[in-house]
């Protein structure tokens, strides 16, 4: 009845719910309520705690020290405890009467790390909980990309280090969420719904990872546009790289263009009171012009590049009082962090993803409102 696993998550042509629900899939929330719903023991997927049990083989496979009969059927596995995307607590206390954690951050979406993040969780859960963190499981859809450290002090780097584990969604050559838990609980899973599920939902996850070229196909491919007899293809990749330096300026053009209508000087005019300006900033990337005209010495920069991690970076500055603090900005401080930037300059600075433009207009609509008068 259960085919091997190879064959169910192929891509298929027929109908797949996840598919279909194109606008949340981007969503942070949207995945971590489908990956937590099936590692809760007591889900309605009706497995117990099998799917926990594969997730900790996983974990343990990447070099976790966990001991699997501290998470049982009692075990809790919960959304936004603590602000943690998925919080898992075993259900047996250890010798000291602690009971242990698994911590799960869900970077699916691409979103970015808030300041400290990671360590404020580690925090919490040892610190104002007294319990013990056995792993932290970041699963970014980018295989590359990396934690975000900044802000972390040489006990936490080392502490949390030994507890991280990256594990991308997915990836052909590395263990990753699909192709060693998804597929292993499709393998395990009795109840044909579920595996129906799985399918559809590992079928999502490979559709929206970026195809990254193993070490044998990069080799592959370099000696294919070498060769004497495809020089059109060298022509073709040297065109595509221009139109790659040319994305961050477009990408600029349709932010500013997403600004309009909050920004336009009065009904009867196409002119813009900021963000009027689009100019490049160095090879890569480029900057949506310089707010100042609210506040005398302030000014907000979006810059617009391309990198594995992020496409916009929002920066505030003031330029007549550097490194000074921006509590002003509120309760919007906690998603900013001081930085120097390329000029060695103090600013203050968020980043975005492609999918997070909506976020970005909100955010300087945010900044607008908290701007001292």
């Amino acid at each position: 009845m259960i085919k091997n696993a190879q064959e169910q998550t192929q891509p298929e042509s027929s109908l797949n719910i996840f598919m279909l629900t194109s606008d949340y899939y981007y969503r942070e929330n949207y995945h971590s309520d489908i990956i937590k719903e099936f590692l809760a023991p007591k889900g309605n997927h009706g497995e117990g705690n099998l799917y926990l049990t594969l997730f900790i083989q996983m974990l343990k496979k990447h070099g976790a020290k966990i001991d699997e009969t501290q998470y049982g059927i009692d075990s809790e596995v919960t959304r936004e405890t603590h602000k943690i995307d998925i919080l898992i607590k075993g259900d047996k206390r250890d010798l000291d009467g602690k009971y242990h954690f698994i911590i799960i951050e869900n970077k699916i979406n691409d979103a970015v790390d808030m300041y400290r993040q990671i360590p404020r969780y580690v925090e919490r859960i040892e610190k104002e909980v007294g319990g013990i963190v056995d792993a932290v499981v970041y699963i970014p859809k980018n295989p590359y990309k990396s934690v975000d450290k900044t802000g972390w002090t040489d006990y936490e780097i080392k502490r949390i280090d030994d507890i991280l584990h990256l594990i991308p969604a997915h990836h052909a050559d590395i263990i990753n969420l699909v192709s060693n838990w998804i597929v292993p609980c499709i393998n395990a899973s009795k109840h044909l719904d579920s595996i129906s599920i799985l399918r559809q939902y590992a079928s999502l996850i490979k559709s929206l990872t970026p195809q990254i070229m193993t070490d044998n196909n990069l080799q592959k491919f370099v000696e294919y546009i070498n060769s004497p007899d495809n020089q059109t293809n060298i022509e073709t990749v040297i065109n595509l790289r221009n139109m790659i330096d040319r994305i961050p300026a477009q990408v600029a053009k349709e932010l500013r263009y997403n600004f309009s209508n909050l920004n336009k000087v009065d009904d009867e005019s196409n002119e813009l009171k900021y963000f009027s300006k689009i100019y490049e900033w160095e090879s890569n990337s480029c900057v949506l012009d310089v707010l100042d005209f609210i506040h005398p010495s302030l000014q907000i920069f979006i810059y617009t590049e391309l990198s594995m991690n992020n496409a916009y970076t929002l920066s505030i500055r003031d330029w007549k009082n550097e490194g000074q603090n921006f509590e002003w900005l509120g309760k919007l401080l906690n998603e900013f962090k001081q930085v120097n930037n390329k000029k060695g300059e103090s600013v203050c600075s968020r980043t975005f993803s492609f999918y997070q433009k909506d976020d970005i207009i909100q955010c300087v609509k945010d900044i607008l409102n908290a701007i001292p008068k």
